[in-house]
Parts: structure tokens; C-alpha cells; sequence
């Protein structure tokens, strides 16, 4: 997430200007996107970020209205909606559970999905931005303080990592947790039974949505236009794609590899050999231009088809997930 002034002024812009798009910029790989969709998201909803699912439903952060909020995924219907707190943004499922960053309220809310009620708060301060679930502990980005903190499943504070730059975003390897930097482009390496920390030198401008299998770090870089495949145990760049405008969030889908980019927004898959990486398919959903580091986008798989968030747009879009 970017600094919260920013984040303020562009959801005023976009409700004074009822959210107009600007034509698309040129993508930098040689894929053929096809024609842009025109048609509206399939649900509305204001300024979304993050999205999980849980069960059979998908949940959606709306940073706008401050609330993460069910979704239908037959229907795209809006169900029940949780308030948490100013400006919401991330969020990562822990079996019933929801953990939420938020962001300028400087807490992590935990949601309880069966009762859609608020079970828990953690006073964190710094910017909490990204965070996952992983080695029996919830690990949160706190932007602006630089750090890594990492939870029990009560919310107990266990411990802190300093980080480098501006940290965005977390994911785990088999072995390890990780962090990109967005301002200098660097990956730090946590290892959770050591506590050991190594960060690489600059891989790429704007590193910042990360997605793990047990032995790859896959990372997109949004101001470089690319993706990149790291070999986790050596720390050493495998790979890396041209992609087009703004790559931001990176998910694997049942075994398949997709990325979000915010020009449009667009739905990208790649093929998954970390040696070489490549484009297999651009799904166009919008027109819009890329949005310069002022949002963030991210994308989830509920009910057959994958979801994307779009923040300009005020909702989400759902493409239907075939082999």
C-alpha cells in the first residue's frame, strides 16, 4: 500500500469523478491481449484490495467503506459486511478466520467468518500492509515501521525482523518467510526456527506481489514490467518474463500461475518453469492506464473462476477458470 495521504486523495478523485478510465497503456510483452472488456465488474464494491476465500464464499476488503465484505461466487452477490477500521487492505484466511491489516488504523482484525463478527484486534501501529499465514503463525508487513512482526494464533506479538526499504508484501517457501521491497527492489529471507535474516542485492524495480511453491519464490516487479522465478534455498534468480504494465498480485491457482497487472486490469497466466517463464495467456478486463503506485489489485480463485479486484473500478471482475 502506498502512503496513506496518497491513498486519501485518489479515493476522493475517483468518487468526484464517478471512477472514469483512461485509454490503456501499451503492453511491454508481445502477447495479444485481444480487445478490452466493457463490461462493468461483476459486483460492486468500493475500492477493493484484498481478497480470500473461505469455504465456499469469497470474502473482499473494501478499503473505501472500511469493511471486508462477502461475496457470492455463483452469483457476485454481496452478502454480509464486517467493519474493521480505516482503510483495510490486505487480508489472509486461516481456516474460519480472516486476519486484516489496517492500515491506518494501525491494527490487524481478525473476523470470524461463521458469525461475520469481529473476534479480535492487534495494536500493531507502523502501516500493516501485507501478511500470510504460515509456520503456525500470522506474519504482518508493517510498512512504515520497517518491520516484520509475527503473531500466534491469540494475536500475541512473538517477535520483530527490521527491514529494508519500503517492505510491501510476505509469502512462504517451504523453509522460509519472505518480503519484497518496493523501493529498492530487494528480497529478504526470514528463517523461522533461527531467526537468521539475509536480503538480496536489487532484483528489479518495484518488487512487490510475491507467490511460493515449496522451493520457487515467484516475484513480480511493478515498476520494471516483469516477473521473476527464485530459487529459494541459494537465493538465485532462476528466470524472469517481461509482463505487461504493472504487475501487482501473484497466486497460484491449482497448480497454474497467474498475476494481476493494473493496466486494465488485466488477468495474465504463465507458464510456471522458473527457467524460463513466459506469458500463456492475457485476459483483458478493462480499459483503464496502469495506476502508477497509487493502488494495489489482488485476485483469488471462488466457484470455478478467478476473481480480480479493481480498485479504479470499484469492484470485481471474474473470469471463468477452464483448462
Amino acid at each position: 500500500m502506498r502512503r496513506s495521504s496518497i491513498f486519501a486523495s485518489l479515493i476522493a478523485l475517483l468518487l468526484a469523478a464517478g471512477c472514469n478510465s483512461s485509454p490503456a497503456a501499451q503492453p511491454t510483452d508481445r502477447a495479444n491481449p485481444g480487445p478490452p472488456s466493457h463490461e462493468p465488474p461483476i459486483t460492486a464494491l468500493r475500492a477493493p484490495v484484498g481478497l480470500a476465500t473461505v469455504g465456499e464464499k469469497l470474502w473482499a476488503v473494501s478499503s473505501a467503506e472500511d469493511q471486508v465484505v462477502e461475496v457470492d461466487p455463483a452469483t457476485g452477490a454481496v452478502g454480509r459486511r464486517v467493519p474493521v477500521g480505516a482503510t483495510p487492505l490486505r487480508v489472509a484466511a486461516v481456516n474460519d478466520q480472516l486476519w486484516v491489516t489496517v492500515f491506518r488504523a494501525g491494527k490487524v482484525v481478525v473476523v470470524d467468518t461463521k458469525t461475520a463478527r469481529v473476534v479480535r484486534e492487534v495494536a500493531l501501529g507502523g502501516g500493516p500492509e501485507g501478511i500470510t499465514a504460515a509456520f503456525g503463525s500470522v506474519w504482518v508487513v508493517r510498512q512504515d515501521a520497517r518491520r516484520l512482526t509475527r503473531l500466534d494464533p491469540s494475536g500475541k506479538v512473538l517477535g520483530e525482523v527490521p527491514l529494508p526499504g519500503k517492505p510491501r508484501l510476505v509469502a512462504a517457501t517451504a523453509r522460509h518467510v519472505w518480503v519484497s521491497d518496493y523501493a529498492g527492489g530487494t528480497l529478504t529471507r526470514v528463517d523461522p526456527t533461527t531467526k537468521a535474516v539475509r536480503t538480496t542485492p536489487k532484483a528489479c524495480d518495484g518488487a512487490q506481489g510475491l507467490a511460493a511453491n515449496p522451493a520457487i519464490l515467484w516475484v513480480t516487479c511493478t515498476r520494471s514490467n516483469e516477473v521473476l522465478a527464485v530459487e529459494a534455498t541459494a537465493m538465485r534468480l532462476m528466470g524472469r518474463a517481461t509482463v505487461p504494465a504493472e504487475p501487482d498480485a501473484i497466486r497460484f491457482i491449482e497448480g497454474r500461475l497467474f498475476l494481476v497487472s493494473t493496466a486494465g486490469p488485466s488477468l495474465v497466466e504463465l507458464r510456471g518453469d522458473p527457467e524460463a517463464p513466459a506469458i500463456r495467456k492475457v485476459t483483458a478486463l478493462g480499459n483503464g492506464a496502469p495506476l502508477a503506485d497509487a493502488a494495489n489489485l489482488d485476485l483469488a480463485a471462488a466457484g470455478g473462476r478467478i476473481w480480480v479486484s479493481s480498485f479504479r473500478d470499484n469492484g470485481l471482475f471474474a473470469v471463468a477458470f477452464l483448462e
